[in-house]
């Protein structure tokens, strides 16, 4: 399969929406959704909270050059791949 080497608007508009993500959860200083499920007992909360922030929107950022896309991609798949096992865990606990 050969690659066209231009990205879509889907990857644009994931980009931008994971950017929108990470500076709402610095500006907040909190994670930027619900599905986002720290819980407030978690030590350095805040902190792991702009780190999240910082890596979603640097990553959504990547995803929008050609060149940086598929380090972008990896990033945000690694984050989310982390929100959701926060999630698997918490729904194993709480069937």
């Amino acid at each position: 399969m050969e690659r066209s080497g231009s990205l879509t608007p889907g990857i644009y508009l994931f980009g931008a929406a994971a950017i929108y993500l990470g500076v709402l959860g610095l500006v907040s200083h909190d994670f930027a959704t619900n599905w986002q499920r720290v819980t407030p007992g978690v030590p350095d909360r805040v902190l792991l909270a702009y780190v999240a922030g910082s890596c979603e929107a640097l990553a959504g950022a990547a995803l929008l050059w050609r060149r940086t896309a598929r380090w972008g991609a990896l990033a945000l798949a690694g984050i989310y791949t982390v929100f959701w096992l926060i999630w698997l865990v918490h729904a194993l606990g709480a069937p």
